[in-house]
């Protein structure tokens, strides 16, 4: 029978070859990452050509007209009378000078909102 100590020193040369063998970087790298193989194959496969075809954009050509934009620019502008009803209207409040010579927040929040070209669509 062995006594204690031979075990104990027996151990510790077995545990210090596992170590040793821990550091092979082929043994770290889990085979097929726990996933079988034709399970993976009939899953990812099939997800992987739906994220292909998902991603795909498509353009639609609209015509651009330099002028029509250029004048949608310039009649931008804080004097507008429509703005001015948006404003009285939003902020439960009268404005006797028009055009406002001080603007807060709430105002040019709502200017912002009246003039966002996104928004256009909603008024027609």
């Amino acid at each position: 029978m062995e006594s204690s100590n031979e075990w104990t020193s027996k151990r510790h040369g077995a545990a210090a070859l596992q170590d040793a063998g821990a550091t092979d970087c082929m043994q770290l790298i889990p085979r097929g990452f726990g996933v079988r193989q034709p399970y993976a194959a009939f899953v990812v496969l099939p997800l992987s050509l739906v994220g292909l075809l998902v991603g795909c954009a498509r353009f639609h050509s609209k015509p651009l007209s330099a002028s029509a934009n250029a004048d949608a620019l310039e009649n931008r502008s804080l004097t507008n009378a429509m703005l001015k009803t948006l404003l009285e209207t939003n902020l439960h409040r009268e404005f006797g000078n028009w055009p406002v010579v001080e603007w807060d927040f709430d105002m040019l929040t709502l200017a912002g909102f009246y003039y966002h070209p996104s928004l256009e669509v909603a008024r027609v």
